[in-house]
């Protein structure tokens, strides 16, 4: 989608950082590339939406894994935060304390 597009959808941003159009009462971040091409939206709390699967902010990582299987790429951050890659979907989801906490798409 191009900047239009989703101003379009989403309305205006409540800010702007760099490429990054920030709507923080749906929990949104879309980047951008210097194409003006969306290229990933980032979801957190209060995000409300879910996967066709029903995994979205507050799903369990069991959740997470019984839905997905096991991720493509899974990386460890301290105090046991990771983050689950799974390609074929083209998300990752960020997942603190057996909760996840955001998602992203890539397109």
């Amino acid at each position: 989608m191009s900047q239009q597009q989703v101003e379009a959808a989403l309305g205006q941003p409540s800010s702007k950082n760099g490429m990054a159009w920030i709507y923080k009462s749906q929990g949104m971040f879309v980047s951008f590339g210097n194409n003006g091409v969306m290229f990933n939206i980032k979801c957190v709390s209060p995000f409300a939406g879910v996967t066709k699967e029903g995994i979205g902010i507050g799903s369990t990582r069991a959740e997470l894994m019984a839905a997905y299987g096991n991720p493509d790429q899974d990386q460890h951050f301290e105090h046991g935060d990771e983050n689950l890659w799974f390609a074929s979907l083209g998300t990752s989801f960020y997942v603190e304390k057996d909760k996840v906490t955001s998602l992203i798409v890539h397109f």
